[in-house]
């Protein structure tokens, strides 16, 4: 299941024509995030990129920079075929020749990036995690339920089951989120909790006093208003990264438990 060489290789290659066309073009930095990234790509999987770029906070920005995007992969040959998808995180699909999706594009789509490093992290806690992560990867892959876009599940939420499951073995064998996060990250995410609940309580009263459907406008505007932390600023991590120091100081329960990677797949699918 692991990545060959060469596939290394043609990612090293892809991001080697992409970064200096995208960033002198559309400006911003490329960044690669997900499987890629944090130890859990397998043999066929494409390449995850975000641009991160100031002055795009729009659903309909980004959409305007993707286009471009396929512009300017298509001009310079270096892209078969470039599809805009208007998800909720719009990205432009990246095909060769061959008609294989080697990259997708997505704009400030810094939560992800975040996400991906807390998951590549925690995955070089423990020697047996990439491995079960991509076994696990793998399996859902062949059953079909490993398509975000299809309404299924995405890698990150199956990567996140896999992280709890080995949260409560006991002993465990990785740490639970609350004791890798700096305390000031803690308190700042509480009060965006309650803020974000004040916001939502007030749609709701405004919502219920006008029962109108909402037109282009409205939702085009409700759109934008989900981009509102798509500043094209990357904040420093929440948590700690270090992972010698995490398991010196943070979880000195690392390596106590000796399951073997087979007892660990039949009970993690036993749960």
């Amino acid at each position: 299941l692991k990545p060959t060489r060469d596939q290394f290789r043609q990612k090293k290659d892809l991001v080697a024509l992409f970064q200096p066309l995208l960033e002198s073009r559309v400006g911003g930095t490329l960044h690669t995030f997900g499987s890629c990234e944090n130890g859990f790509w397998i043999a066929g999987s494409d390449v995850d990129s975000c641009l991160v770029l100031k002055h795009c906070a729009t659903k309909q920005a980004c959409l305007s920079k993707l286009k471009l995007v396929r512009s300017l992969l298509q001009r310079a040959a270096v892209a078969e075929r470039v599809d805009v998808i208007p998800a909720q995180v719009p990205i432009a699909k990246v095909y060769d020749r061959q008609d294989r999706n080697t990259c997708d594009v997505s704009i400030n789509n810094t939560a992800a990036l975040e996400n991906s490093q807390l998951v590549g992290t925690l995955s070089r806690i423990d020697t047996r995690i990439r491995p079960l992560g991509r076994f696990i990867k793998y399996w859902a892959t062949r059953r079909q339920i490993n398509n975000r876009s299809q309404g299924t599940l995405s890698t990150y939420t199956l990567m996140l089951q896999l992280f709890y499951f080995l949260q409560i073995r006991d002993p465990p064998i990785l740490p639970l989120y609350k004791l890798l996060e700096f305390p000031e990250a803690a308190a700042r995410e509480s009060e965006q909790k309650d803020m974000d609940e004040t916001i939502k309580d007030l749609d709701t009263d405004e919502s219920s006093d006008d029962d109108r459907p909402r037109d282009e406008e409205d939702a085009v505007a409700a759109d934008d208003r989900e981009f509102d932390h798509m500043s094209g600023e990357l904040r420093p991590l929440p948590f700690h990264s270090d992972v010698r120091y995490i398991s010196e100081h943070l979880f000195r329960e690392n390596r106590r438990n000796r399951d073997s990677l087979g007892k660990l797949i039949h009970e993690f699918f036993m749960l």
